[in-house]
């Protein structure tokens, strides 16, 4: 399995589960009901750089408000290798 990721923003941070513990967090029924176990998942977030707020000479700033909305685009891009 591959996963391409095309974004606007800078950075991407990657998780895991592994701090769940099996059998407390329950799947929806669409999910097939049951509960998520320890690293049963991954989460790719794409973001501005870590930190991005307190350093310098960085390309963008990362504070948002009233008259400057956050706003980003992300696609994925899931396919097999054969």
């Amino acid at each position: 399995l591959s996963l391409d990721i095309s974004t606007d923003q800078l950075g991407t941070a990657f998780y895991t589960c592994g701090e769940l513990k099996s059998g407390t967090c329950p799947s929806k029924a669409a999910h097939g009901g049951g509960y998520y176990e320890t690293s049963s998942c991954i989460l790719f977030e794409q973001q501005s750089y870590v930190n991005a707020v307190n350093l310098q000479g960085l390309p963008e700033k990362t504070i948002y408000g009233p008259t400057k909305p956050y706003y980003s685009e992300s696609t994925y891009k899931f396919s097999t290798i054969n």
